[in-house]
Order: C-alpha cells, then sequence, then structure tokens
C-alpha cells in the first residue's frame, strides 16, 4: 500500500481596509525613501520580493516566491497584467539598499488592491509595511 502524499494546510487571509475618511499619509522612518515604479525597475522590485519572501511560508505555498528567477517571472506577469496600477507600486530604499516592495491592483470594480507586499527580513519592526500598504 502507497503512503499518503506529505499533504500541509495554511491559512489565508484576505485584509481589507476602508479608505473613507482619507487616511493620513504615510510617514517614513529617517534615511527611507519612497522610488516610484518604473519599468526599469523591475528586476529591482523581483530581487526585494524574494529577499522579502524566500525564507518565509509565503514560499511554500507560492513555490515562484522562493527563487530569484520565480520572482522574476511573477513580477514580469504583474507588470502585464492589464490592472497593473503603477501609481501604487513602489520601493522603499534604506540605509543599505532597498527595504521593501508593494505591487498595486486594480480588481474587477476599478477598487485597488494589493498583489504582493514585502519587507526585506533586516528592516522589519519600523512600520515599513504599514507605510507600504497606505
Amino acid at each position: 500500500m502507497a503512503s499518503a502524499p506529505n499533504v500541509r494546510y495554511f491559512k489565508r487571509h484576505r485584509m481589507e481596509l476602508a479608505l473613507r475618511p482619507p487616511l493620513p499619509p504615510a510617514e517614513l522612518p529617517p534615511g527611507f525613501a519612497w522610488v516610484p515604479w518604473a519599468d526599469a525597475l523591475l528586476a529591482m522590485h523581483a530581487e526585494v520580493k524574494f529577499a522579502s519572501f524566500h525564507n518565509e511560508t509565503d514560499a511554500l505555498v507560492f513555490p515562484s516566491l522562493g527563487t530569484r528567477a520565480g520572482c522574476h517571472e511573477l513580477m514580469t506577469a504583474i507588470r502585464y497584467r492589464p490592472d497593473f496600477c503603477p501609481e501604487a507600486t513602489w520601493l522603499l530604499s534604506g540605509p543599505g539598499g532597498y527595504a521593501g516592495t508593494v505591487q498595486g491592483l486594480f480588481d474587477d470594480r476599478r477598487q485597488g488592491g494589493i498583489q504582493n507586499l514585502g519587507v526585506v527580513p533586516e528592516y522589519r519592526g519600523r512600520g515599513l509595511g504599514r507605510a507600504l500598504l497606505l
């Protein structure tokens, strides 16, 4: 008799945030800055995504997040989706390099959504994820 395959279950959450009335602008700690989307930064978004996710549970659920090549393919797919929102896609630069990334999309009702939001481990705990979310 064959043994049962190794099955793992992961609970996923859908997070929503009402943006009315407008929330205050996101503040960054000293030494950090916003870097707006540019096509020339696609590979850097992929690298920051990889650094943020490759050792996390997310990479088990979504194997593409566990490799540089997978993150690059994912970023390319996000960029060329018709619902990609460059105005809501950012990198965060920090004192030692890029610290975080977020990619924005529109849903079928033309409301905003987040595809991925990642903060590089050495920059966590500084409010950068919250800033990227806002």
